[in-house]
């Protein structure tokens, strides 16, 4: 989301595939008479959540770099002030070629032009973290999150709930939790085969989510995740960090492709053409509200997804109402935005 919260960038990798059958065979072409040439393409879309409207801009990337941006895992973007979006990842992942070391930490940055439009990536940087085993306890990838607006400091975590500050030097300083800090994190915080942990930078403010699931030893069937959140603040004076536990969504199935993002202390869950919000908090008077009149003005029906480990069906809502004739329903000005005043 842009700096001004009016629009939305949303990343694409586009797989273009040409298939060029051999000449003179006159047979059903089997899977060896088929010449794929495959080569990636990126798109950016910018919606305008005020008009509705979106642009699309294909974006110009080196070889080298598009083939590590469609490898890159659970990637985000940060946009800038300037109007430039930096893509980085979510993880630092353990090296294919050398699992004892961790893959390069690398920085992208979309580049708006003049006029207004986007037209090509850069590699910004490229950062080894030195000593990472020093300070850090880590088996094949460890979470991390930019600090500042130029993102030259990234907070990062182990597997033992142990956080660290890393620079664009590659420098590791380890952090010290203060005795105010939740106790819960540092079980909650670990790193085992049924977790998902990831940082979220929310406007400035730090979040920690770490969803979890387990297996069912009668049945051998995945139970539904629990996600835990947590809101870290970093003291660079003295080395030190806080985290304070926002609380718990219970029996929210998510699976680890699918795109997950924390807002305003909200989960927000994005699988197929379904989206799933969770509220780690009571939500407010106004939220429910509104919640409500979307059901009231949705058509309500029960969906199963291909290879969806839930035992159920999940209900769906479909429809709504939208903002403009939300206001008319209860009689608000036209010219005043109905949303944020709900959150």
């Amino acid at each position: 989301m842009s700096e001004c919260k009016n629009f939305i960038y949303v990343l694409c990798n586009v797989r273009k595939e040409s298939i060029q059958r051999q000449k003179g065979i006159k047979r059903k072409t089997e899977s060896s008479d088929v010449n794929r040439n495959q080569e990636n393409g990126y798109f950016l879309f910018r919606f305008d959540l005020e008009t509705n409207n979106f642009e699309q801009f294909e974006l110009n990337i080196e070889v080298d770099d598009g083939l590590k941006l469609s490898k890159t895992y659970l990637p985000m973007m940060k946009c800038q002030k300037n109007g430039n979006i930096l893509i980085f990842y979510k993880f630092l992942n353990a090296a294919s070629y050398k699992p004892s070391q961790l893959d390069p930490f690398e920085v992208y940055e979309i580049i708006r032009d003049e006029d207004g439009r986007y037209s090509s990536v850069i590699l910004k940087t490229s950062v080894s973290f030195k000593n990472i085993h020093d300070s850090l306890n880590w088996a094949d990838y460890i979470p991390l999150i930019y600090l500042d607006e130029s993102s030259s400091k990234w907070l990062l975590i182990d597997e033992d709930a142990k956080l660290a500050l890393g620079d664009a030097n590659g420098d590791i300083k380890p952090l010290i939790p203060t005795e105010d800090s939740a106790s819960s994190f540092f079980k909650d915080g670990k790193y085992d085969d049924e977790t998902l942990r990831i940082f979220y930078n929310n406007h400035g403010r730090i979040y920690y989510l770490n969803s979890f699931g387990y297996v069912e030893e009668n049945h051998g069937e995945i139970e539904p995740y629990h996600h835990d959140l947590y809101e870290i603040e970093v003291f660079e004076e003295n080395s030190t960090f806080r985290a304070e536990r926002i609380g718990r969504i219970e029996k929210m199935h998510t699976n680890f492709q699918e795109k997950i993002l924390v807002y305003n202390q909200m989960i927000i869950s994005v699988y197929k053409d379904v989206c799933m919000c969770g509220f780690f908090q009571v939500p407010k008077l106004s939220e429910l509200a509104f919640i409500k009149i979307q059901k009231m003005k949705s058509r309500k029906f029960l969906a199963a997804f291909e290879n969806d480990d839930c035992f159920e069906p999940r209900r769906v809502y479909e429809g709504g109402i939208s903002e403009e004739n939300l206001k008319k329903m209860i009689g608000m000005d036209s010219g005043k935005r109905l949303l944020p005043l709900i959150n």
